[in-house]
């Protein structure tokens, strides 16, 4: 059972200086730009991710969206982000080991009661967290493989498989 990233998401955007300053031009490119973040810090670990994000002017149902292998879900006028986390923490087997980035202080209180292994990441301290995973993470690699281009690094089944999507796409 792999373990499950929960990110808060506009708790994160706006304790980020940078993410924040971004929110304040366009809150779509600070959402897309989180998911980024979020994205490559749970392939860095081997997390399955999700973002959870209010969106009260939405009359309709939640939704649920995978974007760059994050699992996005938006609230409602009626779910807000921490209702939503609220709930999937109560549907989610007690053995499951989550790491929660908020700093909510409710929401962690409710997550930190279910594992040893569960943990929390403040909102504020996500990105100070990926930039130390990415350096260990550069540090492990060989550095024969880290100087080569990306294309270089594939299999040649890797290879000829993404040179047939990308044939059959034109």
């Amino acid at each position: 059972m792999t373990t499950q990233l929960w990110v808060d998401g506009y708790n994160v955007i706006f304790a980020d200086p940078e993410l924040s300053a971004l929110a304040k031009e366009n809150i779509h490119a600070a959402t897309s730009a989180l998911i980024d973040l979020v994205a490559e810090y749970a392939s860095l670990k081997g997390y399955t991710p999700w973002v959870f994000l209010d969106d009260k002017n939405n009359t309709e149902q939640t939704s649920e969206d995978e974007i760059n292998g994050v699992k996005v879900i938006r609230g409602n006028f009626k779910n807000s982000a921490d209702q939503l986390i609220e709930r999937l923490n109560f549907e989610t087997p007690k053995k499951q080991d989550i790491v929660l980035v908020t700093s909510d202080n409710l929401i962690t209180s409710l997550v930190s009661y279910r594992t040893s292994q569960s943990r929390l990441i403040k909102s504020g301290e996500f990105r100070k967290e990926l930039l130390r995973t990415r350096t260990a993470t550069a540090n492990i690699m060989p550095k024969n493989i880290r100087s080569l281009p990306l294309a270089d690094q594939l299999s040649g089944a890797v290879k000829n498989l993404l040179e047939k999507l990308r044939r059959s796409s034109k």
